[in-house]
């Protein structure tokens, strides 16, 4: 089966790789930002059952959004980093 922290980065790097290519940010930024959090919501889909049995869906809710906030800066990051090496390489 896949390792998750090697799918995460060929994530992280087709997502530079499409920015290298020129594709808008609206379209590979979304993206990658939802598959990114979806291979870290896999990681701890194991621990959802303890939450819930705890009562603690609500912080359960708060870590899932700080997930996909944090995937939306690596998404974004990401983006970046393809765009500033297809500025770099046109410019020579």
């Amino acid at each position: 089966m896949w390792d998750i922290g090697k799918l995460e980065l060929i994530v992280m790097l087709a997502l530079a790789g499409l920015a290298f290519a020129g594709v808008p940010y609206f379209v590979a930024t979304p993206l990658g930002a939802a598959l990114l959090t979806i291979t870290t919501l896999h990681e701890y889909a194991y621990l959802q059952p303890r939450f819930q049995r705890a009562g603690a869906t609500r912080p359960m809710a708060g870590g899932v959004l700080i997930a996909a906030v944090m995937s939306l800066a690596f998404a974004s990051l990401c983006f970046g980093v393809g765009r500033f090496f297809a500025w770099v390489i046109s410019a020579t």
